[in-house]
């Protein structure tokens, strides 16, 4: 039987995942058990250089055309299944949204990153192994344009 303390944890965590771009959970803890599965984001835009000043005095801006997935939660990235399989991607692949990137390791719960958007890798800008925060952009994709 759920107390009012179990209740509200799991309305937390209702919450959290519903602001995460994770897009399936599963946990168990003690006799509770929660799955929740949504449906997978689109990757947020690049924050690189947004603007910079050329030395003609003219503005460019940031390729309009590249995004970046960002890590869903704080843990540690795997790019990898297991430790002898090869990486869920390398640079230069082609990626659709369903493609999964990476995993992260959080309080011994994996969570697979899709990434949620379709081009090619660019640039992978963690390690295995890397202690990742939330938000911190992991890949640079060319996104397919129009």
């Amino acid at each position: 039987m759920m107390d009012k303390t179990d209740k509200e944890w799991i309305q937390e965590l209702m919450n959290k995942f519903q602001q995460s771009e994770i897009t399936k959970i599963k946990i168990r803890c003690g006799e509770i058990e929660l799955e929740m599965e949504k449906e997978a984001s689109r990757g947020k835009k690049s924050s690189g250089i947004i603007s910079e000043t050329d030395t003609d005095g003219q503005e460019g801006s940031q390729n309009p055309a590249e995004e970046e997935i960002l890590s869903p939660l704080v843990g540690t990235f795997y790019a990898a299944p297991s430790p002898d399989e090869e990486p869920f991607v390398k640079e230069g692949a082609e990626i659709t949204a369903d493609t999964a990137v990476g995993m992260v390791e959080s309080m011994k719960v994996f969570t697979e990153i899709p990434a949620g958007v379709q081009g090619s890798v660019q640039k992978i800008l963690v390690h295995d192994g890397d202690f990742v925060e939330y938000d911190q952009p992991l890949f640079t994709v060319r996104t397919e344009q129009p």
